[in-house]
C-alpha cells in the first residue's frame, strides 16, 4: 500500500494542503465542520504525519516542554512523582495537552543546568514552547531566551524587577502572599499567640511571599514572632522534623506551627506525635497546599487549598496561545487559594 502525504489527505477531504496542515497543526482558523472531515480522513486512512520533517521545514513539533526546578543541594528524599505539588499538576498538564493535540516532555532542572537544558530543547526542536515550575530566583534569566514560555507559581512583578519581561511568555499563579497571611490571621482569629513558621528560604519568590504574609499578619496584630519558633527546613520534610527535635526534647513549644506546604506539616506531625504530644491539644498545625494526604492525617490537617488543576490547564491554554501566535503582550493569570480547616487547629 502507498504511503500517503497530505496532498492525498487533502483530495479526499476536499480541502487545501493548507488546511490539512492547519488541522493537524491546531490552528484555530479551521471551521469545525472542516476540521472534522480532514479529521475523519486522517483516520480512516490511518495517515501519520511525517512530523521530522515538519519540524526541519520550521513547522511545529506539538510538544510542550514541563519543566520542574530541583534544588541540586538537598537530599533527593523526594521524586519528581513521589512530589504532592508537582505530581497533580504534571497530571492536570499532561492531560490538558494531550486534550489539546499536544504531547508532553518532562525534565528536571536546577540552577547548575536548567539553563542550558531548557535552551538546547527550543534550539533542538524539540518542543514548542516550555512550562517552567517555581524556578529560583537565580535562575529566571531563562526568561531571557526569545522563546514561548509559561512560568507558574511566578508573578509577572519578579520579571519586570529584574528587567526580564517581554512578549511570547505568561506567569500562572495564586497570590501567595495574601494566602499565608490570610493563614496566620484565621490563627489569630482562633486566639494563637504564640506562633511559630517553618518557612524555607530557598531562593523562592513564592516562598518568600509566604513568609513575608505570615510577619506582616503578625506585625498588623502587634505579636511577635519568636526566633527560636522560626526554623528554615529548606524544603525538605526530613530537615523540618530533625530541626523540631530540640524544642520537642526542651520543651519549649509554640502554641502552633505554620508550615510552609502540606509535605512538612505532616512531617512535623509524625515527629510531634513520636514524643506523645497531642494535635492540637498540646499543639496546633497548619499546613498549605491541600494535597491529598492531608486530609487523611489524624487528626486530618487543616491546610490552604490550591487551584492546581486550574492553574495547570491555564499555563497549557497559554502556552498554546502563544505557539499559535496569540500571545502579544505578557500575560498574567492568578488564582486564590483557599482555606481549608479540619482538626489540627482548635
Amino acid at each position: 500500500m502507498a504511503v500517503l502525504k497530505s496532498e492525498d489527505i487533502a483530495k479526499l477531504a476536499g480541502v487545501s494542503r493548507a488546511t490539512v496542515s492547519k488541522v493537524i497543526n491546531n490552528y484555530p482558523d479551521v471551521k469545525d465542520e472542516t476540521r472534522e472531515r480532514v479529521l475523519n480522513v486522517i483516520r480512516e486512512c490511518r495517515y501519520t504525519p511525517d512530523f521530522s520533517a515538519r519540524v526541519l521545514a520550521g513547522g511545529k513539533t506539538n510538544t510542550i516542554g514541563f519543566f520542574m526546578n530541583v534544588d541540586s543541594s538537598l537530599p533527593k528524599e523526594k521524586l519528581i512523582f513521589d512530589n504532592n505539588y508537582y505530581s497533580p499538576l504534571l497530571n492536570a498538564v499532561i492531560d490538558r495537552a494531550n486534550s489539546s493535540g499536544y504531547y508532553v516532555t518532562v525534565n528536571k532542572i536546577s540552577k547548575d543546568d536548567g539553563y542550558d537544558i531548557v535552551k538546547s530543547a527550543f534550539e533542538e526542536k524539540r518542543i514548542d514552547a516550555a512550562i517552567l515550575v517555581s524556578v529560583s530566583d537565580d535562575m529566571l534569566s531563562i526568561a531571557s531566551l526569545p522563546y514561548p514560555m509559561v512560568f507558574i507559581s511566578h508573578e509577572k512583578k519578579e520579571f519586570e524587577e529584574k528587567k526580564l519581561l517581554r512578549k511570547q511568555m505568561a506567569c500562572v499563579s495564586f497570590n501567595s502572599y495574601t494566602a499565608y497571611k490570610k493563614n496566620t490571621q484565621f490563627l489569630i482569629d482562633r486566639g494563637y499567640r504564640k506562633i511559630g513558621m517553618i518557612y524555607a528560604d530557598v531562593g523562592r519568590y513564592i516562598c518568600d511571599e509566604k513568609y513575608r504574609g505570615f510577619m506582616d499578619a503578625m506585625k498588623e496584630n502587634s505579636l511577635e514572632a519568636e526566633d527560636k519558633f522560626m526554623i528554615d527546613c529548606k524544603m525538605s520534610p526530613r530537615i523540618a522534623a530533625e530541626k523540631i527535635n530540640t524544642l520537642l526534647e526542651n520543651k519549649r513549644l509554640p502554641e502552633v506551627f505554620a508550615c510552609i506546604n502540606d509535605d512538612v506539616a505532616i512531617a512535623v506531625m509524625e515527629r510531634i506525635s513520636s514524643f506523645g504530644l497531642k494535635i492540637p491539644r498540646d499543639i496546633a498545625i497548619i499546613g498549605f497546599d491541600d494535597t491529598p494526604f492531608a486530609r487523611y492525617t489524624l487528626p486530618p490537617l487543616t491546610t490552604c487549598k490550591l487551584p492546581i488543576i486550574e492553574m495547570a490547564c491555564k499555563a497549557v491554554s497559554r502556552a498554546i496561545e502563544i505557539i499559535n501566535k496569540n500571545g502579544k503582550e505578557c500575560t498574567e493569570d492568578i488564582f486564590e487559594a483557599k482555606p481549608v480547616y479540619r482538626k489540627t487547629t482548635v
